[in-house]
């Protein structure tokens, strides 16, 4: 059996943004056949891999500032169709949508976007909020 690649993980904290690079091997989207039981593993897998990796203690401040923009990149020794990179990034969105307090609706405060690079399998997740909603905050 051949070792899985994934990356290594890392957390960067700026300003107005958090990233983080979850170390996470996802299904290949939409074209994933297989069985309802070994689905719900890797869909809880998935969800409490994020969660994990989210948990940190600015995570709830991090949940005050609204709106967001969430940026999920899918990092896979192939490339994807676009269609199936949505798929592929399904249950993360779902958690980090989780983690903020919010849904995944367009009527939410969040604007999600997909990206995808080669390289060992990971998920990056970028989260920014609005640098002048921060200056109101602080006042």
């Amino acid at each position: 059996m051949r070792a899985l690649k994934v990356a290594q993980p890392t957390r960067e904290i700026g300003r107005n943004y958090v990233k983080l690079v979850v170390p996470l091997r996802t299904a290949p989207g939409l074209n994933a056949r297989e069985h309802w039981a070994k689905r719900a593993k890797r869909v809880k897998n998935e969800r409490n891999t994020v969660r994990l990796f989210w948990r940190m203690p600015w995570a709830q401040w991090v949940a005050g500032q609204m709106p967001f923009v969430v940026v999920l990149t899918r990092v896979s020794p192939k490339l994807a169709d676009d269609d199936n990179v949505v798929g592929a990034l399904k249950h993360c969105r779902d958690e980090v949508a989780s983690i903020l307090g919010v849904g995944d609706s367009p009527a939410d405060p969040v604007q999600w976007f997909y990206s995808q690079r080669q390289g060992p399998w990971a998920v990056e997740i970028e989260v920014r909020w609005s640098s002048h909603q921060e200056e109101k905050a602080s006042k």
